[in-house]
């Protein structure tokens, strides 16, 4: 759906190229925009932060109604059987017909309306499709130059091949009970036993005989890893208690962190750098379309502001 259509008996913000975007669609656009923006700005005073984001919610409406302005302008409407499949699919996708047109009358759109917006909508698309026509994919010296620059970015982390044993507290068994059956393991471990006859038979997570294949730092509780990450190839742990209850590890092997090779992540270059080409195409599209536009707000108007 287009974020700009108009909701009805709301004032008039601002108007770009005689077209009006209310107070409402401002709101809209903040309610989607606030989440992520006071996560990333928390540190931010908030009258600040509430500027900031009144802002940028302004911003992105008025280059969204450029945009599509342009793309009206571009293309001719969207032939019906293509509009009305769409327009299908987006009542499947939203739980049905009684559903979506509930939904859309609490927005105070109709039939009529949504399929213009859908029309808009879809031009829009074909509009920032023609703007990457023919874009040419990264030289080899900028897939060269973005590799060296971003090696931190295909950094594969160190990691640990373990097993464990492990005797959990729950509800049927207590502390003090788990505690003594990790004992006598270790005991069984020191003279001898097989880590793995003792993880299959005695494990309270017996499968693959404790095997607990490869694992970067981060996927382990912190007590767990601390111990198996200190640990060589062929090491056993001592006994270590973790909120599940009391383990022992032994690492089998370890790959230390390295960074992968550029065939391995050329294609994910190349994506980058495709998109930061595109994001500069629309970010140029739209300099022109701010350059000549006309933007006027309530209390004063201005030419060529975004």
């Amino acid at each position: 759906m287009n974020d700009l259509t108009e909701a009805k008996g709301v004032g008039m913000l601002l108007t770009v190229n005689n077209e009006r975007i209310t107070e409402q669609q401002i709101a809209d656009e903040i309610a989607r925009l606030k989440p992520k923006h006071d996560e990333i700005f928390c540190d931010l005073d908030e009258a600040e932060r509430d500027r900031q984001l009144r802002e940028w919610a302004t911003e992105n409406i008025v280059d969204n109604v450029l945009l599509r302005q342009a793309a009206s302008l571009q293309f001719a409407p969207v032939k019906n059987e293509e509009l009305h499949k769409v327009y299908g699919d987006a009542i499947r996708t939203n739980g049905g017909e009684k559903e979506f047109t509930a939904r859309m009358s609490s927005l105070g759109l109709d039939r009529e309306q949504v399929l213009r917006d859908l029309d808009l909508q879809l031009r829009t698309e074909q509009y920032i499709r023609m703007l990457h026509h023919n874009m040419p994919e990264p030289s080899e010296d900028e897939v060269l130059q973005f590799y060296e620059n971003h090696l931190q970015d295909f950094q594969i982390p160190q990691l640990v091949r373990a097993g464990h044993i492990v005797v959990y507290v729950n509800e049927s068994r207590s502390l003090e009970e788990a505690e003594s059956i990790i004992s006598e393991i270790e005991k069984k471990l020191y003279q001898g036993a097989s880590f793995e006859e003792l993880a299959n038979a005695q494990s309270d997570c017996s499968d693959n005989d404790g095997d607990l294949g490869w694992f970067p730092r981060g996927e382990m509780v912190e007590e767990f890893e601390n111990a198996v990450f200190a640990l060589k190839p062929g090491e056993t742990s001592g006994i270590i208690r973790t909120p599940f209850g009391f383990h022992i590890a032994r690492v089998y092997d370890v790959r230390p962190a390295r960074v992968q090779p550029l065939d391995n992540v050329r294609h994910l270059v190349v994506e980058r750098l495709m998109s930061e080409k595109q994001q500069a195409a629309d970010e140029a599209a739209l300099d022109a379309l701010r350059a000549t536009a006309i933007i006027s707000r309530a209390d004063h108007p201005s030419q060529g502001q975004g």
